[in-house]
């Protein structure tokens, strides 16, 4: 394992710079790009500071507890992985550790682990629904925020949720206005937020089409061949539309193969949008051809930990409600300024 002294000798740095570096009461002297190189190498070193020495000396844990239930849905865990490293990548950064909580499992202990003082702050799925911790950390005034995907109110604690809208409506833009009134959402599975959303960025008076292409229930992966399989039986159903907005990027894609495979071109004679961006999430992802909506779960993750840590840092207060943006990456089924 890396020293203080091998870091900076490696580096160029003084064990100084790279001491401060590891310490909030001291990081702010060290440059922004000084410390990412600094916990670059420590990641690819394996090197970890002494939490116990820090939290002695200025009374804290330095870390940040992950409150979250079991996903729901199996496909939330391709997600949840981006999403938890964005949170452990960005906490590192400024010297924290996050500790992943599960109060589902013991519902006492996790409780009596929030009353020892466990974390200094917590981020908490919403999808969790255990009110009493929410109100024991309420009391206990400890910073804590909600992240919700799906934008679910009202909330007890502050939340950070994902806003879709303003990324439906870049699309919305970007498609000839005679076309507005010819274009369907198509989804599987339980997308409540994503019509919600569609329907609500669209532009006045404009009437979207509403079709379930499958109701099967299996592994998250397989839902291209099940969409292939359901649009294979309303083919002359979708043709008639101009822009399918798709509840997932695998969707989408069973869709393009069946269009294709009746010689209707995506991008071309018919525009499809998904959703997830797979291809960020995924590295080995084979089609790069899709325009889609991503999550942006690396910009959530980042942002949850930063309203925290200045919380408890600077005293910055915590907005009740702060939206993290989607963002559209276009590609060749639906390209930007038609």
């Amino acid at each position: 394992m890396a020293s203080l002294t091998f870091i900076a000798n490696k580096l160029g740095l003084s064990k100084a710079t790279v001491s401060r570096a590891f310490d909030p009461r001291f990081s702010d002297m060290v440059k922004a790009d000084t410390k990412e190189r600094i916990f670059n190498f420590c990641k690819e070193h394996n090197y970890h500071p002494s939490m116990i020495g820090r939290s002695f000396s200025t009374g804290k844990t330095f870390k940040i507890g992950f409150i979250t239930a079991r996903a729901p849905h199996r496909s939330f865990s391709l997600f949840a992985a981006a999403f938890s490293n964005a949170i452990a990548d960005a906490a590192m950064v400024r010297g924290y550790t996050p500790v992943m909580l599960n109060p589902d499992k013991n519902s006492a202990s996790f409780i009596d682990q929030v009353n020892s003082s466990v974390a200094d702050a917590y981020i908490i799925n919403n999808s969790n629904r255990n009110e009493e911790f929410k109100q024991l950390l309420s009391s206990k005034n400890i910073p804590a925020i909600l992240y919700d995907p799906y934008d679910t109110p009202p909330h007890e604690l502050p939340v950070l949720y994902r806003d879709i809208k303003p990324a439906y409506r870049e699309l919305w833009q970007n498609l000839p206005q005679k076309y507005w009134n010819d274009t369907a959402f198509i989804w599987r599975g339980f997308v409540p937020g994503k019509w919600r959303d569609l329907r609500s960025a669209a532009p006045e008076g404009v009437t979207i089409g509403n079709i379930q292409i499958s109701d099967k229930k299996e592994n998250f992966l397989l839902h291209r061949d099940s969409a292939r399989e359901g649009a294979e039986k309303i083919i002359d159903q979708l043709v008639k539309y101009k822009l399918l907005w798709c509840s997932s990027d695998l969707v989408a894609l069973g869709i393009c193969d069946t269009l294709k495979a009746h010689g209707v071109e995506p991008g071309k004679d018919i525009y499809v949008v998904g959703f997830d961006n797979l291809a960020q999430t995924l590295e080995d992802f084979p089609d790069n051809r899709l325009t889609t909506i991503d999550p942006c779960w690396e910009q959530g993750g980042k942002m949850l930990v930063n309203m925290l840590l200045d919380a408890i840092e600077y005293g910055t207060p915590i907005e009740p409600r702060t939206p993290w943006i989607s963002e559209v990456i276009y590609n060749e089924t639906f390209k930007k300024n038609r």
